[in-house]
């Protein structure tokens, strides 16, 4: 059973500087996401709408997180990272400034916010390997992918809670103290590594390069498909869960906001198995993972009125995805040589963009019946991963014996 690395992330200052700027940065971004969600769908009641706001929040991934992964690889990620927190900051006081007035400004600020945030994503994720030495990398990976799970344990839950008793303009003010914050810990930081781009330019400095690489590599290709599947029919169900509550589940929003923070639960409880070793890290863990997410996307809506063990399903779904998703990334950090990094998880993850199109397509199907759009997402999601999985398997077999494992 392979093991992941001792050498911990941790005794980089840098890195813990960084951790902690993330974390605020991210439960600004999960709290804000349960407030935007509940408060649309309580002012509209439709889940037409609440489609059309996470469209418009998660297709900017799927346009500009390559532009993003294309900056990270030119010029330094600090300096970014610090414009686009204030830009984040100051659309969001352009949402709160026109909170009320007509949907179609609202679903335009939304894009607007996401497209920035879609280009910090991939910088911050390609910052985490200029912070620690390639032996801490796997490391630095699965504490900041727990991070992320731990900004989303507490910030929905607490947004749920504060949403019984708060406006959402007051609500979205209060949360932005957490931006603020993540901009100032960043200060301090570390400055990260810009690309140099000179005529004598590695090869897999352009994004031509880059393209050319994954087009050849059948490895890279079957990581990626393995990426859009669970994202487009799978983790749709996050943008779904407040129609889900609302109408399969009655619970409310402080009971839509526990459900978030149960999921990100599970997802933690994830990451720390696959730190300690506990299960094997190939890529059928990576594909079954993938398969039970879907199955138990299934339990969460037959399991709609029994209370504790929906608490309990939605929790492992959180396990089995971020299981399949942190295997994933970290497959990708290791396999892709250090050229092409940013360029490759930009790609990489613009698979939220994806999220987009299955919340689309299932917010559609939900207006017509909400059970059978959420059976309908998990069945697709187990389906097209066991396929894809099959297709891959061989080149995936090849990449974690070169590698010798994650």
């Amino acid at each position: 059973m392979k093991t992941f690395p001792a050498a911990s992330a941790f005794r980089s200052k840098g890195y813990r500087l960084f951790y902690v700027s993330g974390f605020a940065s991210r439960l600004w971004e999960w709290a804000d996401f349960t407030v935007l969600n509940w408060a649309v769908l309580q002012m509209t009641h439709s889940p037409l709408y609440l489609g059309l706001v996470n469209v418009c929040r998660l297709i900017p991934i799927f346009l500009f997180s390559l532009t993003g992964g294309i900056l990270a690889d030119r010029f330094p990620k600090k300096r970014l990272l610090l414009i686009s927190q204030l830009l984040m900051f100051g659309s969001t006081v352009w949402l709160i400034s026109e909170w009320g007035g007509p949907m179609p400004l609202i679903l335009s600020i939304v894009f607007i916010r996401s497209a920035i945030q879609s280009i910090e994503a991939p910088i911050r994720n390609a910052y985490v390997a200029d912070l620690t030495g390639k032996e801490q990398l796997t490391s630095a990976v699965a504490h900041y992918s727990s991070m992320i799970h731990l900004a989303r344990l507490i910030g929905p839950a607490a947004a749920g809670v504060l949403l019984g008793s708060m406006a959402p303009e007051p609500l979205f003010t209060l949360i932005l103290g957490l931006l603020v914050i993540s901009w100032m810990v960043m200060l301090f930081v570390p400055p990260g590594s810009a690309v140099s781009v000179k005529k004598d330019k590695p090869k897999g400095s352009s994004l031509k390069d880059a393209i050319t690489y994954v087009k050849k590599d059948t490895c890279i290709q079957g990581l990626l498909l393995l990426s859009v599947i669970p994202m487009t029919f799978g983790f749709p169900y996050s943008s779904m869960l407040p129609i889900f509550a609302d109408s399969l589940m009655n619970i409310g929003p402080e009971g839509f906001g526990l459900l978030l923070s149960l999921s990100s639960f599970g997802a933690i409880i994830g990451t720390w198995i696959l730190t300690a070793g506990w299960i094997r890290s190939g890529h059928w863990t990576m594909i079954g993972s993938s398969v039970l997410f879907g199955l138990f996307i299934i339990g969460m809506i037959m399991a709609a009125e029994s209370t504790y063990l929906l608490f309990a399903i939605v929790f492992m779904m959180g396990l089995f995805g971020q299981v399949y998703r942190t295997l994933n990334r970290i497959s990708l950090q290791h396999y892709v040589p250090s050229h092409y990094r940013g360029k490759i998880l930009s790609i990489a993850l613009m698979d939220r963009g994806f999220i987009s199109l299955g919340t689309m397509m299932f917010t559609l199907l939900a207006e017509w019946n909400v059970y059978w759009s959420g059976i309908l997402m998990g069945l697709s999601c187990c389906a097209l991963t066991m396929i894809i999985g099959v297709i891959f398997s061989r080149p995936l077999e090849k990449m974690h014996n070169e590698v010798g494992g994650l």
